[in-house]
């Protein structure tokens, strides 16, 4: 074991012990860089995932735009007739 040292703040500290050939703190290391590896993985994936709920949210809305033009459209293109006899004339076209 290594020898314990009292810190400023009143932690034991270990002195780094040798475990088949590596210190404690290199082990520490190695694990420390394999969580920030897996959780700057992680952090890609979340953005690659919000990136593409992103992209399907502006094809909605393209579509909807679309839509509401096409639904605007239909109104606007009415036909307006000057008067009721005309529209009356309109409607029981034959053709």
């Amino acid at each position: 074991m290594g020898i314990g040292i009292c810190c400023s703040w009143g932690f034991q500290l270990q002195r780094p012990v040798d475990v088949d050939g590596v210190t404690r703190g290199a082990i520490f290391i190695q694990r420390l860089r394999s969580k920030t590896h897996i959780a700057a993985f992680n952090a890609e994936a979340q953005e690659a995932t919000i990136r593409d709920a992103s992209n399907l949210c502006d094809v909605a809305e393209a579509i909807c735009n679309a839509q509401e033009e096409h639904l605007k459209n239909s109104f606007i293109d009415l036909p307006i007739w000057a008067s009721l006899r005309e529209l009356m004339a309109s409607l029981c076209d034959d053709e």
